[in-house]
């Protein structure tokens, strides 16, 4: 499950990068609706999953934040998917980039010889 997560994540986290290739911004905003609307249907799954692990199992899925033997926190996958979606959300809500008139440089910049 944690490799299917990972490579959601990543799928997810490169978009930004292909947002250029979309020929219509419309048609991307409703894939990343859909996008947000499955990680929205992750989030019962997770709670489902987390009430169903056993505190016995040999080995624990973090579905919370948790601190290695470093004492360092690392995000659980509740707030990783927290995390993509609210990317995902602020790339919907991005304001639109108006383009710019650009004025003609005027002067000559070549020194000529002779």
């Amino acid at each position: 499950m944690r490799k299917t997560f990972l490579h959601i994540a990543l799928l997810l986290l490169g978009l930004p990068f292909f947002a250029n290739s979309y020929a219509d911004e419309s048609q991307m905003n409703e894939t990343l609706v859909q996008m947000v609307n499955q990680l929205n249907a992750m989030l019962p799954l997770i709670d489902k999953a987390e009430k169903e692990q056993s505190p016995k199992s040999a080995t624990q899925f973090h579905f919370e934040s948790f601190k290695d033997v470093d004492g360092l926190t690392h995000p659980g996958l509740r707030q990783d998917v927290l995390a993509i979606r609210q990317g995902v959300m602020a790339q919907i809500n991005q304001a639109p980039v108006e383009p710019r008139t650009v004025t003609p440089i005027e002067g000559d910049y070549q020194e000529r010889q002779g």
